[in-house]
């Protein structure tokens, strides 16, 4: 029998204090790039903060924070909270505020690098909707509008659970880029309400061409078409800074005859990414790079 030296006693660590399972903590608040994010519950404060329950979780039992680390909290409405865990049980942190909150402006405002943009899309299937979501939200589109035409498929209406997995896919996606405003994901409407204004609640009678709202003025909005005379990127830059913009893709088929006469009344322009069809999440993309890039280079001149 072959000779083997005795087995060495495993070193045992306390669960939460592993340090091969952990990553340098207690650092100090100025490494803010450093620090885990975690999202707030609604309407948690900074005087009293809790973080949501699957961010808790996570927290403890993923990242095995302890009591003396330290996590930036965030809202989803611009405000990044640094913070250090006082004391923690098997669900729940304990948490007090360290400093000031880092802070960005509102999409649209003066300060803000990129416009209030809304892209109003056929909505894809499942998955391909998450990684749609994902990175838009990491693009810095506000608004993510699904949008029902005469061909939308029969996924083209997330449900109210699926909305709230497409809210979860955007924390993530707001965690991981640093991006402290999470996007607006809306219920689906119709192309008709969504170009007059009208609340998909209490719209116009089916079968009506809803009017424009006296009090609400016109968004300069956009319509993607690979027959267009105008590329997108030029149709942006000629803009005079607008605080908010739309861009409505249709779907793969095309719209109808009626689609296409809403959107002439309606004043969008067409623009052109591509000369080739192109897959809903494949043009809203590349439409939420374009602009960036266009306004970015725009306020950086």
């Amino acid at each position: 029998m072959e000779n083997r030296p005795p087995a060495q006693p495993r070193q045992e660590y306390p669960r939460e204090v592993a340090p091969s399972l952990r990553r340098p903590q207690n650092l100090p608040v100025t490494h803010h790039s450093q620090l885990p994010r975690f999202f707030l519950e609604p309407g948690a404060s900074p005087a009293a903060p809790a973080l949501l329950a699957s961010e808790a979780a996570h927290a403890l039992t993923v990242l095995r924070l302890v009591p003396g680390d330290h996590l930036l909290a965030l809202d989803g409405c611009g405000h990044a909270y640094p913070m250090v865990i006082r004391a923690s049980d098997r669900r729940s942190l304990q948490l007090e505020a360290l400093g000031n909150p880092i802070t960005a402006p509102a999409p649209g405002s003066s300060k803000a690098a990129l416009p209030d943009l809304e892209i109003a899309m056929p909505w894809p299937r499942p998955q391909r909707a998450e990684a749609l979501v994902d990175r838009l939200t990491q693009l810095g589109i506000a608004r993510i509008q699904p949008l029902l035409t005469a061909r939308t498929g029969p996924h083209g209406s997330p449900g109210p659970g699926r909305l709230e997995r497409l809210a979860r896919v955007a924390q993530a996606a707001c965690k991981q880029s640093g991006r402290l405003w999470l996007p607006h994901i809306a219920a689906a409407r119709s192309l008709a309400d969504l170009v007059s204004g009208a609340d998909p609640a209490t719209g116009d009678p089916p079968g009506q061409t809803p009017a424009p709202h006296a009090d609400q003025p016109p968004i300069p909005g956009v319509l993607l078409d690979p027959a267009a005379a105008i590329s997108l990127g030029t149709w942006a830059r000629s803009l005079p800074s607008p605080p908010r913009l739309r861009v409505v893709l249709g779907p793969e088929g095309g719209l109808d005859a009626e689609e296409t006469a809403l959107i002439a009344r309606a004043g969008l322009v067409p623009a052109v990414i591509s000369p080739h069809i192109l897959r809903v999440e494949a043009a809203a993309e590349a439409a939420a790079a374009i602009l960036s890039d266009a306004f970015l280079a725009a306020s950086s001149s």
